[in-house]
């Protein structure tokens, strides 16, 4: 029997994902980008939502409006599978009634992959706002997570000049045994011309600020780290790949959701 598949919501990501999953079963769509509304009544067996599933209002993220997640009990039942991205507000919603909630965005190959196409958007949205290459230009990267590594030797393929600064000392020893300058963040001083931020927190002080003139990219999930009235320019750069690369980071989804599905099967023949 062909699977009934519900995407709901979402930005461009979910447009491609939507497409992809056609292989999988009937999609039907609610509230997708370019795509009508022909979501029926009753349970569907995969329910598809946005990565992240929520906007700053609790409710599903819609390119328009958002929608109150309360209508998600029309398509689920205890056969359902949910997947989708930073779900733990809608778990007690959801997990009493559904098979199964995944999110997508704590899957680790996902997380992984997602963290590559989060690097090259951050590129792409650099050189986009400064209409400039980045051969020879100072650059700060704040953090070393899985973005700042990608982001690190992509800037670094691409003739920049990369500090890292970071808090723990066994992460300046990584990224210095890759060759790359590295500061304690407590000693860090904005001088570079691009300053990518990682760390979602506050953590420069008012004096590690004087003088700065370069602009601030803001990579990290809110609040960020960029103290209140900086006397530097921010940009923005939340959910980038949706932006930039939607159809790609709607191929990272996909795959993460069969490797879920198969695992899921195979504890289910064991």
């Amino acid at each position: 029997m062909e699977r009934r598949i519900l995407a709901v919501g979402g930005d461009r990501r979910q447009t491609w994902l939507a497409e992809l999953l056609r292989q999988q079963g009937e999609v039907r769509t609610l509230r997708v980008p370019d795509l009508p509304d022909t979501a029926e009544p009753g349970p569907c067996d995969l329910l598809i939502l946005p990565c992240p599933a929520l906007d700053r209002d609790g409710r599903i993220h819609t390119a328009g409006e958002g929608l109150d997640p309360g209508r998600l009990i029309d398509y689920v039942n205890q056969k359902t599978r949910v997947f989708g991205g930073a779900l733990a507000s809608l778990r007690p919603l959801l997990e009493p009634v559904c098979a199964s909630v995944a999110d997508l965005l704590e899957e680790p190959e996902t997380v992984a992959a997602n963290a590559r196409l989060t690097a090259e958007a951050a590129l792409l949205l650099t050189q986009t706002e400064t209409e400039s290459s980045f051969l020879n230009r100072s650059c700060a990267i704040l953090g070393w997570g899985r973005i700042a590594k990608c982001l690190a030797s992509l800037l670094r393929a691409h003739g920049a000049e990369v500090l890292i600064a970071a808090r723990r000392p066994e992460a300046l020893a990584e990224a210095g045994s890759l060759g790359f300058p590295v500061c304690p963040l407590s000693d860090y001083l904005c001088r570079e011309e691009l300053i990518f931020n990682t760390i979602p927190a506050r953590v420069l002080l008012p004096r590690q600020l004087e003088g700065a003139s370069g602009l601030w990219i803001e990579l990290a999930s809110a609040p960020g780290g960029l103290p209140e009235l900086p006397p530097l320019r921010a940009l923005p750069a939340g959910g980038l790949p949706g932006r930039f690369l939607p159809r790609s980071a709607a191929e990272v989804l996909y795959r993460g959701i069969l490797r879920t599905l198969k695992r899921s099967s195979d504890r289910t023949l064991t």
